[in-house]
């Protein structure tokens, strides 16, 4: 692993305290929102409570130094998912460990874990302060840093990510939208944060754009060791970042596996039909049935029969198991035969 010319590689936070285990476990993740009224209202209408459950029982592991996406449907919990580990939610049930750290439910991030998790967001704009110079923006995560080491460390990273030294002097508005996602992805880095949180980092930018901050973070991860959670509807991008992908439908997992064999290889209907919804994967085209349904009335058993041209009686009474790296009933049928 090479560091970039004129750049000090962060040091020791990225390496995994235990090579041979996971670097980010995900284990029985829930997450649910009340929507329901008030409980004067409910009592004086008649209401019911109403629930929202964006994330289901979700597991799954990152190794030290990969990419794991997660695709699906808007609505599928895949943000949910995002925030939870980024510590911008408290999830209801279900553990995290990153790097050995335990993040449980309902309770405050360990202080091990408070930089070492940092998230690149959707929309650069909106995610920097417009008022702060850049300089200010890169450094806050390390603002207890004495000043001249905070200056130059501000300098180094934005010569990482390829801008000037002289840009910390400017304010957010006088960037391009890739030239401030460059400045996120830089403040992101500015405490050694070893695990990055990517919820559709690419998806405001211009394809052209697109392509170099996509190509700017595999670099970065080659050189610093990064481990991604990468969120992103475009399965294009996807399946040039990631190691490994998960597919989300109504808050569930219905199917994990490596990036290679989910585009050549779907076992899931759910994910068949995503890939044939994309030109250039290789499969048929085909129109996507039907919508998602609502999460707070899901349909029984397995949530996708609606629309799944497989679906037989079971899958309308019995949720399926997720085994495997995959939840369906037939898929597991066609494994059980094929062995």
């Amino acid at each position: 692993m090479t560091d970039a010319p004129g750049i000090s590689r962060p040091a020791d936070p990225v390496q995994p305290t235990d090579p041979a285990a996971p670097y980010v476990q995900v284990r029985g993740l829930s997450h649910e929102f009340d929507l329901s009224e008030g409980l004067i209202s409910r009592l004086t209408t008649g209401g019911t409570p109403r629930v929202l459950r964006a994330v289901n029982d979700v597991s799954f592991d990152i190794r030290q130094g990969e990419t794991f996406a997660l695709v699906g449907e808007s609505g599928s919990g895949k943000s949910t998912i995002a925030r939870i580990l980024a510590g911008l939610l408290a999830a209801r049930a279900g553990e995290i460990r990153i790097d050995g750290h335990a993040m449980a439910a309902n309770r405050p991030r360990p202080a091990a874990l408070r930089t070492a998790i940092q998230m690149v967001f959707q929309d650069p704009f909106a995610s920097l302060n417009p008022r702060w110079r850049v300089d200010r923006l890169i450094a806050e995560p390390i603002r207890d840093m004495p000043a001249p080491a905070r200056i130059e460390r501000v300098h180094e990273l934005l010569r990482l990510v390829g801008l000037d030294p002289l840009d910390s002097a400017k304010f957010p508005h006088q960037f391009s939208g890739g030239q401030r996602q460059r400045i996120a992805i830089a403040r992101s880095l500015a405490a050694n944060a070893p695990f990055l949180v990517c919820d559709e980092p690419t998806s405001a930018l211009d394809v052209s754009v697109q392509a170099q901050i996509l190509n700017l973070m595999r670099t970065l991860q080659g050189q610093l060791g990064l481990t991604y959670l990468f969120i992103s509807h475009n399965l294009a991008v996807v399946r040039y970042m990631a190691t490994d992908v998960g597919v989300l439908y109504l808050g569930r997992l219905v199917e994990v596996a490596p990036a290679d064999r989910i585009f050549t290889s779907p076992r899931h209907p759910y994910t068949r039909m995503l890939l044939e919804a994309v030109p250039g994967t290789g499969l048929p085209r085909a129109e996507v049935r039907g919508e998602v349904p609502s999460p707070i009335t899901p349909p029984s058993g397995c949530t996708f029969h609606p629309r799944c041209p497989l679906a037989e009686d079971i899958c309308r009474s019995k949720v399926p198991e997720f085994r495997d790296g995959v939840a369906c009933h037939v898929a597991h049928r066609a494994a059980t035969a094929a062995a």
